[in-house]
C-alpha cells in the first residue's frame, strides 16, 4: 500500500486566494482586540506573519479561552469569506481525474490536506466530482493549527495507523507544503507543482525532491 497527500489550491485547482487582502483585514480586526483587550498584536515579528502564521499564533499562544474563541471565530469568518471568494474563480487543473484514477490503480491511499475551510472544500469537491477518489480530507476546520504545522499530516497517519506505506508522496505548490511534509518527519518524497502560490525561485531554495509543470506529471514520479 502507498500514500499520497495532495494540497488543494494551487495543486489541484488554480491559486485564487487574496492573501494580502485577507491578512490586512485580519490586522484591522486584531487592532480592535489590541485596543479593547490589550492583546499584543503590533510587534515587528507579528506583522511579518502570513495568513497561516497569524492563525497559528493565536491558536497556540492565546491563553484566555474566551478571547481565544472570539478571535478564532473571527479568523474562520474572514477566511471563510476569502474561501468563498476564491471558489468563484477556482478551476480544476487538466487531467486531475485521470491522475487520481491511475493512483487508485497503483494501490495508493489518497488524502487531501488543505488550509481551505470545510464549507468551500466540500462545495468544490462536489462541483469537480472529487469525493470518490479521496480516502480522507483534512480542512482548516479539522485542525487547531494550519500548515506548515504538521498536525494535519499526523491526523492522516492516525487514520491509517494500521497500514504500512511503502511509498509516501506529498504533492503541493508552496514552501508551506515543503515545510509541512518535512516537519511531520514521515519521510515523504516531496513534489511541487510550479505554478501555484510561490514563485519558482523561492521553491528552489527549499529543495523539494521534484518540481513539475503539471500536476498530472506526478504520475511519472510515483
Amino acid at each position: 500500500m502507498n500514500l499520497i497527500i495532495f494540497d488543494f489550491e494551487g495543486t489541484l485547482v488554480d491559486f485564487q486566494w487574496k492573501l494580502k487582502e485577507s491578512i490586512e483585514r485580519m490586522h484591522r480586526i486584531l487592532e480592535g482586540y489590541r485596543i479593547n483587550y490589550n492583546i499584543p498584536c503590533d510587534t515587528e515579528k507579528f506583522l511579518k506573519l502570513d495568513y497561516a502564521g497569524l492563525y497559528n499564533h493565536f491558536s497556540k499562544k492565546l491563553k484566555d479561552p474566551f478571547l481565544r474563541r472570539k478571535i478564532m471565530n473571527d479568523f474562520d469568518r474572514i477566511y471563510d469569506y476569502y474561501d468563498e471568494d476564491a471558489a468563484l474563480r477556482w478551476n480544476l487543473y487538466p487531467k486531475v481525474h485521470e491522475l487520481l484514477e491511475e493512483l487508485k490503480k497503483r494501490n495508493f491511499k489518497i488524502a487531501l490536506l488543505s488550509n481551505v475551510g470545510r464549507k468551500a472544500l466540500n462545495k468544490m469537491f462536489k462541483k469537480f466530482s472529487l469525493f470518490p477518489y479521496f480516502d480522507i480530507t483534512i480542512s482548516r476546520n479539522e485542525v487547531e493549527c494550519l500548515k506548515p504545522n504538521p498536525e494535519g499530516v499526523l491526523k492522516i497517519f492516525e487514520q491509517f495507523k494500521d497500514i504500512y506505506f511503502e511509498k509516501r508522496i506529498y504533492v503541493g505548490d508552496s514552501v508551506t507544503d515543503i515545510k509541512t511534509a518535512r516537519s511531520s518527519k514521515k519521510d515523504f518524497k516531496i513534489i511541487i507543482v510550479a505554478h501555484g502560490e510561490d514563485k519558482l525561485e523561492r521553491i528552489l531554495k527549499y529543495k523539494p525532491d521534484h518540481i513539475v509543470q503539471s500536476v498530472y506529471d506526478v504520475i511519472n514520479l510515483v
